[in-house]
Order: C-alpha cells, then sequence, then structure tokens
C-alpha cells in the first residue's frame, strides 16, 4: 500500500471513528453542548481584545474540524 492509500485508509478509520461517536445519543449531547459553549451561532468576536478573540476563534475551529468530520462519507 503507497503513503497516499495509508493516509487516505486513515483519515477514513478517523472520519468513521468521529460519526460513531457524534451519531450516539450521547455524542449529539455532547455535540450540542460544544456548540453552545463554543461560539457556534454567535461572534466569537471579544470587542477591543484580539487575543480574546483568537482563543474563541480556537475553541470554535474545534467544533467545526468535529462538525466537518461527520458530514463526510467515508469513501
Amino acid at each position: 500500500m503507497s503513503d497516499k492509500n495509508k493516509k487516505d485508509a486513515g483519515l477514513r478509520k478517523r472520519r468513521d471513528d468521529y460519526v460513531t461517536v457524534f451519531n450516539s445519543d450521547t455524542g449529539q449531547r455532547v455535540l450540542a453542548d460544544l456548540m453552545s459553549q463554543f461560539h457556534m451561532g454567535r461572534s466569537s468576536h471579544a470587542s477591543g481584545d484580539a487575543c480574546e478573540t483568537a482563543f474563541r476563534e480556537g475553541e470554535r475551529h474545534v467544533v467545526l474540524h468535529i462538525l466537518h468530520m461527520i458530514s463526510k462519507r467515508s469513501d
């Protein structure tokens, strides 16, 4: 198996793992909590504080990553 094929297989497995975890009832509750806590559906901007804005965006990015992973079909 080539390195690219190994990498692709690893990505598919990780996506399958995310789907398994976050499509369960418990995973859906956890994901809803993460979305609520980490600036999904509202601004992450902290007026006058670029560092706080960047921190909030980092939190938000984690949730976006999870959503991206569970929205992609495994090939």
